[in-house]
């Protein structure tokens, strides 16, 4: 029976909070970075005392603003009204699934699942899975279930930008220096952020960026050796028309025997035969 999961990434080190940095979101940081990251959010909010200025399950509703004297906001949620002087939306729309409407998906007898909505409870060991999408989540999972799959075929519509990842698996000794001197962290989380700057800086001046794409296509002539590959992986587009993702282990698990990189849409199933764009089955 073959496994159909349905598809849809900053560096670590932009992903804790300045005025709390913390050694242990130092190094690799992928498919199973809530290990390290989720430990890492517990120790700020009980150290700061968050916990009892979080409302959990209070979904948000409504919130519309009192113009009268009051000058609040009425915020109406599934646990009641709530007024706050101030309201910041954080309400991460992308944690909102969008499932490819594929026809023939019902005829579809394998397990069948998006990659938000992960089956843990379901071993991928030595069976045959497609991946529809090469977006940012997609990139993470690959290179971790190809070394358990038997056999692994990625539907990929649109090649995306994909750069080396500037994490590093640190030894104890290194973690033992940067806690003795700090200042070697926050510099750098300064030379990340001075990077990523950049970047947002090329998308509002795009010919910032043309170096850029140049050393990126000459970067993957010495990632991927097969030129076709290397082709159907090369994007047909400037970078920053679409979201740059970052991964050290995508490539090489694109290149690995029991890996199939199909370079068209997954447009219908008719039981367990995936037919792409192109008519490829």
């Amino acid at each position: 029976m073959a496994t159909l999961i349905l598809a849809v990434v900053v560096m670590c080190h932009r992903r804790y909070i300045l005025f709390r940095l913390h050694q242990a979101m130092l190094g690799v940081i992928y498919l199973l970075s809530n290990r390290k990251f989720w430990p890492y959010l517990e120790q700020v909010t009980k150290q700061f005392n968050l916990y009892d200025k979080i409302n959990f399950k209070h979904e948000l509703i409504s919130a519309k603003w009192n113009k009268t004297q009051q000058q609040q906001w009425i915020l109406e949620t599934s646990q009641g009204k709530l007024l706050a002087k101030t309201e910041v939306f954080s309400t991460g729309p992308i944690t909102e699934l969008s499932v490819p409407q594929i026809k023939g998906s019902d005829t579809f007898d394998g397990a069948m699942f998006h990659s938000a909505r992960w089956k843990h409870d379901y071993d991928l060991t030595g069976k045959q899975v497609a991946v529809t999408g090469t977006g940012a989540s997609a990139i993470q999972f690959i290179p971790q279930i190809q070394l358990d799959v038997k056999e692994l075929i990625v539907f990929q519509r649109t090649a995306p930008w994909v750069l080396p990842k500037a994490d590093l698996a640190l030894n104890d000794t290194t973690k033992s220096i940067i806690a003795k001197y700090p200042v070697i962290q926050q510099l750098w989380h300064n030379s990340v952020a001075q990077i990523l700057n950049g970047i947002n800086c090329g998308l509002r001046h795009p010919q910032i960026l043309k170096p850029i794409n140049l050393l990126s296509k000459q970067l993957l002539k010495l990632q991927i050796q097969d030129q076709i590959l290397r082709k159907n992986v090369t994007p047909n587009f400037s970078i920053g028309c679409k979201r740059l993702l970052f991964s050290n282990n995508y490539y090489p698990a694109l290149q690995q025997e029991n890996v199939q990189l199909v370079p068209q849409g997954l447009i219908e199933i008719q039981g367990n035969q995936l037919i792409a764009a192109n008519g490829e089955q």
